[in-house]
């Protein structure tokens, strides 16, 4: 995907349109053009599968209104996270659940193992 930057618009599109059908949804769901831009230019370590997934996401968490990325994060000098070495292990790349599991520990060891209740901030 990463070499096929202009074919994104139309397979997101098309990969929406079959989520939608998959999914039994009757909305039609707006994508701002900076969405797309977004999309774009996101560096796509994976492959279509992933493109599936992040909007499948976007769709259920919208529900209804304009689609929106926020975990999409361009790779650049100004982010330094998309270059971390939390991707890679003995250097291999994670699999989807190391990384869910990286992810959930060091959640967990921010929160000091609270997960609910009073004092708990939610940035979704």
């Amino acid at each position: 995907m990463r070499e096929r930057k202009k074919d994104i618009p139309v397979l997101v599109q098309y990969l929406i349109n079959n989520k939608l059908y998959e999914m039994n949804l009757s909305f039609e769901p707006q994508l701002s053009p900076e969405a797309i831009k977004q999309l774009v230019e996101y560096d796509w370590p994976g492959n279509v599968r992933e493109l599936q997934n992040v909007l499948e996401r976007a769709l259920i968490l919208s529900k209804g209104a304009a689609l929106s990325f926020p975990n999409l994060v361009p790779k650049g000098p100004e982010n330094t996270y998309a270059d971390s070495s939390a991707f890679f292990e003995d250097s291999r790349f994670l699999s989807m659940d190391e990384m869910m599991a990286k992810h959930i520990y060091h959640s967990l060891k921010l929160s000091k193992g609270k997960i609910g209740g009073r004092g708990v901030r939610r940035s979704f």
